[in-house]
């Protein structure tokens, strides 16, 4: 079965409100053809700690906890390397929105060349906060709605990354976000977010789904819990550059460098600005 047919066929299971019991079931077969390789991979490193199984697949679709463990290795240094090139201050403040349970924000120390740095995670699972807390000393981690505000102050942090957070809102709840993402932000501070863009739509999108993405307007599969995997937005360049982010600087596009996503690395000024521009 092609893309575009599993894409038609996940549209009418959400249509019909049967997604979560199809989740259900690809949950159940995804630890079934995993699990030798995890018995393996726990036998081997007995002193790492891996989350639940459950927290794992809610999160990022998979059971596997090398999957887990190498991707979260892997997308710590991505993300450690545009703050390294971006913030030269001395001490970093770095928020992992969306940490789910801990994936990249339990790595991404080993690779900051700053010589002091704080890490903080927050998600609005509370069972994955609740992991976290518990199982990955030395990062702070605090628990966040789905609707805005967090709790920490504003100009606090000096880089916010969110990898795929805003591919699974909806179109209010990506301007009240990056409202409130800009206000914890500190002057000069960068966002990393990432997007599902033209590569990730490319055959996925169904004919009234890639209209409405050709003309630069966010396209959004709701009628599933927002926040969830399965509730997905899709976000065209026009719109990521000319709306979501017309007041911030936009420092660096990377298409479909996250997983088939865009990434998008982006400053806050002292001022808004009115529009943004490519590099």
């Amino acid at each position: 079965m092609d893309i575009k047919k599993i894409h038609q066929a996940i549209a009418f299971l959400r249509t019909i409100r049967l997604l979560n019991l199809a989740d259900f079931f690809l949950y159940l077969k995804d630890r079934i053809s995993n699990f030798r390789i995890n018995r393996r991979f726990l036998t081997d490193n007995k002193n790492c700690c891996f989350p639940p199984p459950h927290l794992a697949f809610d999160a990022y679709g998979t059971t596997s906890i090398p999957h887990y463990f190498e991707t979260g290795i892997r997308n710590a240094q991505l993300i450690a390397n545009f703050i390294n090139e971006y913030i030269l201050t001395g001490t970093v403040k770095i928020l992992d929105w969306g940490c789910g349970p801990g994936r990249i924000i339990r790595h991404i120390g080993k690779f900051l060349h700053h010589k002091s740095f704080n890490l903080y995670g927050s998600d609005y699972n509370k069972a994955s906060i609740h992991w976290c807390q518990n199982k990955l000393p030395n990062i702070c981690f605090t628990l966040n709605n789905l609707i805005p505000p967090f709790e920490y102050q504003s100009n606090f942090f000096d880089c916010v990354y969110a990898l795929s957070v805003f591919t699974h809102l909806s179109k209010n709840m990506h301007f009240a976000w990056i409202k409130e993402l800009r206000r914890i932000l500190k002057p000069n501070g960068i966002l990393i977010i990432t997007t599902h863009g033209l590569t990730s739509s490319q055959n996925r999108l169904l004919n009234h789904e890639r209209e409405k993405f050709d003309s630069g307007k966010l396209v959004v599969r709701s009628k599933i819990k927002e926040g969830s995997k399965w509730y997905l937005a899709y976000q065209p360049r026009m719109f990521m550059q000319n709306t979501l982010l017309k007041d911030f600087e936009i420092l660096f596009l990377g298409e479909a460098a996250y997983y088939e996503q865009d990434i998008w690395v982006a400053k806050k000024t002292k001022e808004p600005i009115t529009a943004a521009l490519i590099l």
